[in-house]
């Protein structure tokens, strides 16, 4: 599963999007949309709007998509 951790996310990054998790627990507990979100989280803090909006389009819980675009898009 793509994570957070495989797109160098820094500390205040994690702090940002409020993942404190070591990679190991974060895996453990994720789902694959929770993960996908917390990637578009962590390119909408670095202005990257296209890949974020890349990532949002990856989960498959509507519900969940659409909290994540009013996420990124009204931060």
């Amino acid at each position: 599963m793509e994570t957070i951790f495989d797109h160098n996310i820094t500390a205040e990054e994690r702090e940002m999007i409020g993942c404190y998790d070591t990679e190991t627990s974060y895996l453990k507990y994720a789902s694959v949309d929770n993960a996908f979100f917390h990637i578009a989280l962590l390119y909408s803090s670095r202005k990257d709007i296209k890949r974020a909006e890349m990532y949002a389009d990856k989960i498959s819980n509507e519900l969940l998509k659409i909290d994540c675009y009013r996420t990124i898009h009204h931060p």
